[in-house]
């Protein structure tokens, strides 16, 4: 395979069975990088990197943060350590810095609890080292009730704080090359 996607449902340092698959993949000779990581990079750092044998295999990391200050990423990434993702996420610039890899990327997934701080979002992934922010909308894959996903689901219309995230989205940094607006892109138009 030229490129391998290890994961989009899970976070893979989290697994001992994805571990033990990255560990494999890395060991086996390719003629170029081909991995591309996705995780919440609180178990992703330099140890892994160096046990896992990632140097040369790694295409791109994408990382989920979901939070610019520890109190959001509290509520939202229960169980997390933000202080932990921090040094992690500098580990990680530190390599993109020395091309370990090619692209690094931080992903918010914007919602009711988070979009007032997209912008320091947009600054925390200047500070790290990424190559840019990629926001996408909130869905719903049964994680929440009905009711609980219309209180969160800021990018509807008649949500109450909808105009503050159209405000938000009509700043600036929203419309340079370093953020993907993934699918809000339609609200940032909408506004201009």
């Amino acid at each position: 395979a030229a490129e391998i996607k290890v994961t989009g449902s899970g976070d893979p340092f989290g697994s001992r069975h994805f571990r033990r698959v990255l560990g494999k993949i890395a060991a086996t000779d390719a003629e170029g990088p081909r991995l591309q990581l996705q995780t919440n990079c609180v178990l992703f750092d330099r140890r892994a990197w160096d046990e896992l044998g990632l140097a040369g295999h790694v295409r791109s990391v994408w990382v989920s943060v979901d939070a610019a200050t520890p109190e959001t990423y509290a509520k939202l990434r229960r169980g997390g350590d933000y202080q932990r993702l921090l040094k992690n996420l500098e580990m990680l610039g530190e390599l993109r810095a020395a091309d370990a890899f090619s692209e690094f990327r931080l992903d918010c997934v914007v919602q009711n609890g988070n979009f007032a701080e997209l912008e320091d979002f947009v600054s925390l992934a200047r500070r790290v080292g990424a190559d840019r922010v990629h926001l996408l909308q909130l869905r719903n894959w049964g994680t929440f009730r009905p009711d609980e996903f219309r209180a969160l689901e800021v990018t509807r219309p008649d949500h109450p704080n909808h105009p503050a995230l159209l405000e938000m989205l009509a700043r600036p940094c929203f419309g340079e090359k370093f953020v993907d607006l993934g699918n809000l892109a339609p609200l940032r138009a909408a506004k201009s």
